[in-house]
Parts: C-alpha cells; sequence; structure tokens
C-alpha cells in the first residue's frame, strides 16, 4: 500500500508532463515513467517481492495499467498485452521472477 502511494504520487507531480493531455510523443512519456516513477516499486522487488500476496501483486499491476493507458491515452479496447508488447513493458511477475534470480545468483 505505500509502494502504491508513493508511486501514485510520482506520478501526480508528473502528470503535468506525462499526462494524457501532454504534447510529448507517447514514447518519451513512457521513457519518463520507466525511468522516474516505475523504479519505486521496483525497488528491492526481490526482497519484499515474495511476501507479497497475489491480491496486492494485483494492486500494483492495476495501478500501473491504469497510468500506462493514461499516458498513452489508449482507448479501453486496447489490451493490455499489446501496450506491454509495443513499449517493452514488463509486468510485476516478469520483474519479480527476474529480480528473484538476480537476487539467488548474488547469494552463491
Amino acid at each position: 500500500t505505500l509502494l502504491k502511494g508513493k508511486t501514485i504520487a510520482a506520478y501526480k507531480k508528473l502528470e503535468w508532463l506525462i499526462g494524457k493531455n501532454s504534447h510529448l510523443p507517447k514514447n518519451a512519456k513512457i521513457l519518463l515513467w520507466k525511468q522516474i516513477v516505475s523504479p519505486i516499486w521496483h525497488y528491492a522487488i526481490a526482497i519484499w517481492g515474495s511476501l507479497v500476496s497475489d491480491t496486492q501483486a494485483k494492486k500494483i499491476q492495476t495501478m500501473e495499467n491504469k497510468y500506462i493507458r493514461r499516458i498513452i491515452n489508449a482507448s479501453r479496447y486496447t489490451r493490455q498485452a499489446d501496450i506491454r508488447t509495443k513499449y517493452n513493458i514488463k509486468s510485476f511477475d516478469e520483474i519479480f521472477d527476474k529480480a528473484s534470480q538476480r537476487y539467488a545468483n548474488s547469494l552463491t
């Protein structure tokens, strides 16, 4: 809940720049999202990710989906998988798996 709140607060601060009314190209907006907002919940995911329930993970993923849709001004009928593929955005599970593998490799 705390990470979700921090992520939302960071988006709100940048909404003038990456929101749906901004005139920046969509790729630039997605890049700003990946570089500034996304790392807030990516931080230490290898450690706390295993403690997150499926419900909490789904809330984080839903929040990210909602803001990415706003950033690129996608219609409600655009599939989330298509958005993630086009802009190379990884899901919560993909990020968690990669971070967990990296953490496990660093322990050996």
